[in-house]
This record gives structure tokens, sequence and C-alpha cells, in this order.
């Protein structure tokens, strides 16, 4: 409300403050520049908003405004702070983009709202940080940051706001909020003084991008959405997320990085296959809809699911709990090693496991139920495999545990 008034006291009433006079380019301390030729100050709201081709507004020294309005219907101008501090409490960008290089700065010590319908950029150079301070609320359109920025910010995304981090960017005392949608393009590093970083927005959206700490640290969101058949990483840290979405893609968890879903793990692959690797902890349900979901070299905790038209694929695996509801395909290559502390259990309703690779009980009770399969089978000292209704045309068994046959156990 606060930048409506503003706006409508600059649109009527020019005299009141500073506004660029026409869509050319030139330096923002030239007084040629301004409408009446009146500078910007300490007590005069400001406007860029020229109608006309694209223009860039030079800063080069160091300033200080009460207000910026940059951009409007019709407006592309672009805010070039080049190796200074640019210091405005209250910021609208309605259209265009700023650009940030030779270590400049912009301080937006109240708010800095971004109002659009299209999509504005923050660029800074790619080898020199800069801090976004302050707020920053996202009322409507696309914000894209570029380059190398510590958001120091608290940023608000409205719900038809979308936030993109494309670049290098470090979360130091930063929160994220809203209702809309967080894109990650580019490195997210949580910085190392915080334990916990938080993106609860509606949705986070992993496009291709890593997040990343030197040490391990807690990244929280409310639903993780991995959806282009692009990889994304997780580095030495762990991702808790109240629900995931995975459409395509790979999440390769590295350096003792990992995903705990509170809630469930939905996966409806529309082509190719989706990956995770690495830690996976899920206190719902991993539930395979559709197309093929790739578990690889992974420590699995959870009950599963998988759809008449959708096949899981555990290669080299670990799992500890869970329960698995087969409709689908279940196909095992390499090794699933089952560490089960109570029980674990695969129930085939109509689906199949195919065993390519070793399947290995070493701790609790394993039940397979209503299958028929084959394969290499190993049972620790101390575990049971317990078989119910289970034809199982087995090619080797080391068993230095127990065998609970309820059906026929056929041997080579």
């Amino acid at each position: 409300m606060r930048f409506l008034v503003l706006i409508l006291l600059i649109s009527s009433t020019v005299s009141a403050g500073s506004s660029w006079s026409n869509p050319i380019s030139g330096l923002f301390g030239s007084s040629n520049s301004w409408l009446g030729g009146l500078l910007p100050g300490l007590n005069v709201p400001t406007v860029i908003s020229a109608i006309g081709d694209p223009f860039t507004v030079i800063v080069n020294e160091v300033t200080s405004l009460p207000s910026l309005v940059l951009g409007g219907v019709g407006s592309a101008p672009t805010l070039l702070i080049d190796g200074v501090t640019l210091t405005v409490p209250d910021l609208l960008l309605v259209s265009g983009n700023i650009k940030i290089i030779n270590g400049g700065i912009l301080n937006c010590t109240n708010l800095l709202t971004i109002n659009t319908t299209g999509i504005v950029n923050i660029d800074v150079d790619l080898n020199i940080a800069t801090k976004l301070l302050g707020n920053l609320n996202i009322l409507q359109g696309n914000l894209v940051l570029n380059g190398v920025i510590d958001l120091v910010a608290k940023i608000e995304v409205g719900l038809g706001g979308i936030l993109c981090l494309n670049g290098t960017h470090t979360i130091s005392t930063c929160d994220i909020t809203g209702s809309g949608i967080v894109q990650l393009l580019g490195n997210l590093i949580i910085d190392p003084s915080n334990l916990i970083c938080s993106i609860e927005t509606s949705v986070f959206q992993l496009l291709g991008g890593t997040i990343s700490s030197v040490t391990s640290k807690t990244l929280q969101c409310n639903k993780l959405a991995i959806l282009d058949d692009l990889i994304n990483t997780v580095d030495g840290c762990l991702i808790v997320a109240a629900d995931v979405v995975i459409n395509a893609g790979v999440l390769d968890c590295i350096n003792g990085g990992g995903l705990n879903v509170i809630g469930n793990l939905v996966a409806s692959v529309s082509a190719n296959v989706a990956k995770i690797t690495g830690l996976l902890n899920v206190n719902g349900l991993i539930d395979l809809k559709v197309g093929v979901l790739i578990l690889e070299n992974i420590l699995v905790q959870a009950d599963i699911s998988v759809d008449i038209a959708a096949k899981l694929l555990f290669n080299n695996a670990n799992c500890t709990r869970g329960i698995f509801n087969l409709n689908g395909l279940l196909e095992i290559q390499g090794i699933l090693n089952i560490n089960a502390q109570l029980q674990a259990a695969i129930s085939i309703l109509g689906g199949e496991i195919q065993v390519l690779g070793n399947i290995l009980v070493n701790s609790g009770i394993f039940n397979l139920k209503n299958c028929t399969t084959n394969g290499p089978l190993s049972i620790a000292q101390g575990a049971i495999l317990q078989l119910e209704a289970v034809i199982w045309v087995a090619t080797d068994i080391l068993n230095a545990g127990t065998v609970i046959v309820d059906g026929l156990l056929q041997l080579p």
C-alpha cells in the first residue's frame, strides 16, 4: 500500500520528486538526464520509468535515496551499480534489471519489493560477492538472482511470485517464506555459522542446482519438487522436507548429504527415469505412481508402494526398515542389503520381483510374501528370512540364519 501511494503521488506531481526524462542511457549523477534538472537527493523520491527502448542508468558515486521506483508499463531500464554503494530504504522494482559490478553494493535497509508481470533480474559480478540486505518482498512476477550474492535479507515470496536462484548464493541470516515458489538452478551454500536454514515457501524446485555446506548443516523446506531431467546435488548437508515430488532428474546426495522426508515422497516419472542416491529417510511413504525410479548406492528407511505402471530399481541399497507393497515391478541390481532392526517385508500384490544381484539379510526379520522370483540369497547369523506363499528358485543360498517357509522353496 505504501508503494501504491508513492507511485500515485509521483505520477500526479512530477515536481514532487526526480524522474528520469527519456529512455536514453546516462549517469545517475547527471542533471541533464532528469526532468527539470532535478537531481535525486535524500529528501526527493526517485522514479526511473521512462517509456521506450531499453536504457541503462549508471550509479558510479556513493548514493543515498529515500525511495526508488524502477520500471513501469512500457519501460525497460537497467540500474547499473558500478563499484559503489547505493543505499535506498524502499525500492520498488516493476520492470527492468539491476546489475551490480566491480564490488558494488545495493543496500535496501527496509524493503525491496518486486511487483511485475514479467521477469526481472539482479545480476552480480561472478567473481565478487555482494550482500542483499534488508527485506525482499516478491509480490508477483519472477525475480532472477544471478552471480554471487550473500543472502542476508528476509525474503517473502508472494502467491504470484517466483524467486529463481541462478548463480552462487550463500544463505546467511536469511529465511525465505511465503506462498510462492523458489527455484534453484545454481549453487546454494549454507553459511557455516547457521545450524538450520529454511525455505518455507509453498514449493522449492530443484532444477539442476547444488546445495552444499562445508560442515553438516540442515536446510528445511515445505514441498521439495524435482521436476526436470537434470542432476541435482546435496553435498555434505541434510535437506528436511515436509513432502517431496519427483517427476524426473537425479538427486545425488554426497559427502554425507541426505534427504529426510517428514511426510511422503511421491514419484510420477513422466519420461526417462528418476534417480536418488545417498541417504533417504522417509517417515511416510515412497509412493511410485508411474515410470521408473532408481535408488542407487543408497540407505533407505521408508515404506514403499509401487503401482502397476511403475518400476522401482534398487542398485546397491541398504534398507533398515520398511514395508514394500508392489503392484508394479521391483528390480534388484547389485546388492539389496536388509538391516532391519525389527521387521521388513515385501508384499507382492500382483507385481513381481526380478533379482539380478544379491539379497543380503543381515539382521531382523525379512518377509517375502506372495511372490515368484529367483536370485542369490544370503542370510546372516541371527537374521530371519520368512517366506510366505513364495516360490524362490534360488541360484545360491548362504545361510547362517533362519529360513521359515510357508509355501515352496525350490532349490537348484
